[in-house]
Formats: C-alpha cells, sequence, structure tokens
C-alpha cells in the first residue's frame, strides 16, 4: 500500500499493490508519476499502472509523505527492512526502470535515469 497524504489534517491519495512486500524476499519497488499516470515496478518490471492519476504533484512546496505496509486497513503493522525503493517525479519508460534494477542489482544503487 503506498499512501501520500501532505499532512496529518488533509486527506490522502492511495494506491495499493498486493505482495509487494514479501517475507524474505528483496526487492527495488519502483514508483513514477508524472501528469499521464502513475506507475508502480518490481525489480524492474511492471506490477501495475495506474492511467490519469497522479500520485506526485509535483511541487516542492508540498511535502509528501509514503507510508509503505501490508495492511490495507491500516490497522496492522509492517516489521522489515527497506531494501529499495526509488520514487520519481516523472514517468519513466519500462527500458530506463529496467536499467536502474539492473543497476541497483549490482551494487551501484544511484541510478539517475
Amino acid at each position: 500500500m503506498i499512501r501520500p497524504c501532505a499532512n496529518e489534517a488533509t486527506s490522502y491519495q492511495e494506491m495499493g499493490l498486493r505482495n509487494a512486500l514479501l517475507k524474505n524476499q528483496e526487492a527495488l519497488i519502483t514508483v513514477t508519476s508524472g501528469t499521464a499516470g502513475s506507475v508502480i515496478y518490481i525489480n524492474g518490471k511492471l506490477a501495475r499502472s495506474y492511467p490519469r492519476y497522479r500520485l506526485l504533484s509535483g511541487s516542492k512546496e508540498e511535502p509528501i509523505r509514503i507510508i509503505l505496509g501490508n495492511s490495507p486497513t491500516g490497522h496492522s503493522y509492517w516489521h522489515g527492512d527497506i531494501s529499495g525503493l526509488a520514487v520519481y517525479n516523472r514517468v519513466l519508460t519500462s527500458e530506463q526502470v529496467s536499467r536502474s534494477y539492473q543497476e541497483w542489482i549490482s551494487g551501484k544503487r544511484h541510478y539517475n535515469p
């Protein structure tokens, strides 16, 4: 579950993806978001797309909070380590995301497409 919100007093937008955080498995979760919509990739492969749904506003003045977890109700906690998370305020091609994943697994964890 990915939930960005500006602050506690405002409502939040939500995008969900089942089984993105699996026990004992490392994964690079990549989220790209632009005016055309948002896309979630797991290990460089398309997992889910949200056309016309902009997760990130692109405004530097608007703070963003992203919550990752495994409970759609928000009442259970998730315990684990985040191995890799990439969030872009623009849409990337699937080739760029795949290249980013290849760089990540090779140990070059700061790829900037």
